[in-house]
Order: structure tokens, then C-alpha cells, then sequence
């Protein structure tokens, strides 16, 4: 099996077409300079530089991972088989199923820093890019709903936005995650 033309057909979809394509650049170059460079503030709420994963972090990435690959099937079945019979309940299973997982994961983290860190929050770059995750992954579905209650092609747009958002956000923090497993 092929990487790249999955990668080229992850792209394809992810792209914001009913953005400025300046817009969408400015995105992805931000995003990448936060998965570059967010290592920098790994520090705790007193200021001590963090260098310790506690010993279920491989429970949340398995979560929040499982969860970005089901809302990237979601957001494929959207874009693919969009028309077919059956696409928009298979879109819809998938992505709650992505959703859900996701906040599994988030709670599990949220488990695991109060539990073996013994504070609520980690003032590090993943956590943060976690939080703006895990706001567009509640509110893409929310949105999702919405458009069918108000029927307004505009609400549509927005939860295309704020789905295609989340993946970008969850890829961005899955390289911010990587950077705290490996260093």
C-alpha cells in the first residue's frame, strides 16, 4: 500500500475551498510553525520545563488517534460518495463515532495530567492546540445538526469550516504529541 496517493487524497479533501486560498495558507503555515516550533513552552503552571509522560499516554493517542481517523472517514465520505445511497448516515455514524473518541481521548489526558502530574492543566503548546481541537470537534457536529434544523446553506459552510478545522488541528497536535514522545 501506497502512503502518498493517500496523503494526496487527504489533502485533496482537507483543502478549504470556500476559503481565499491565502487564507487556507496562512492556516497551514501557522499550524506548522506551531508543530515546529510548540516544544519551546513545555512548561507547567509553576514555570518547570516539562520532560516526564505520564504512563497512559498511550491510551489518549490511541483514542484521539482513532478518533482523527474515523473524522477523516467521515470527511472522505462527504467528499467522495457524496449522492450515493446510505452516504450521509455512514457520514454521520463516522463522525460521531470520531467525536466521541476524541473526547474520550481529551478526558483520558485530562485523567492522566491531574492524576500522575497532580495539576489540571499543562501550560504546553499540545494542550492548548488540544482545547482549540477539541472546541471545533463538539462544535462541527453541532453545526452539522443545525443545518438541517435551519436549512440555510450558510450553516453548511461552517460545519464543512469547523470539520475540516478539527482534522487540521488534531494532525498539528498529533506532531505536537510525537514531539513530546520523542525527545
Amino acid at each position: 500500500m501506497q502512503i502518498m496517493p493517500i496523503l494526496n487524497l487527504i489533502i485533496d479533501s482537507i483543502v478549504l475551498s470556500d476559503l481565499p486560498k491565502f487564507v487556507f495558507a496562512i492556516i497551514v503555515l501557522v499550524l506548522s510553525f506551531t508543530a515546529v516550533c510548540g516544544d519551546v513552552c513545555a512548561q507547567d503552571q509553576g514555570g518547570t520545563v516539562i520532560h516526564y509522560l505520564p504512563p497512559l499516554w498511550p491510551f489518549h493517542a490511541f483514542l484521539v488517534s482513532l478518533g482523527l481517523i474515523f473524522m477523516i472517514g467521515a470527511m472522505l465520505m462527504a467528499r467522495r460518495r457524496k449522492g450515493r445511497r446510505g452516504w450521509l448516515k455512514t457520514h454521520k455514524t463516522l463522525g460521531l463515532l470520531g467525536v466521541s473518541l476524541a473526547i474520550a481521548g481529551v478526558l483520558m489526558a485530562v485523567f492522566m495530567v491531574t492524576t500522575f502530574m497532580g495539576v489540571y492543566f499543562i501550560g504546553i503548546m499540545h494542550a492548548y492546540v488540544g482545547m482549540a481541537s477539541l472546541l471545533l470537534v463538539v462544535l462541527a457536529p453541532m453545526a452539522g445538526y443545525m443545518q438541517f434544523k435551519l436549512k440555510d446553506m450558510r450553516v453548511h459552510a461552517i460545519h464543512k469550516l469547523f470539520g475540516r478545522l478539527a482534522i487540521l488541528f488534531m494532525l498539528t497536535n498529533a506532531a505536537l504529541g510525537l514531539q513530546l514522545i520523542f525527545r
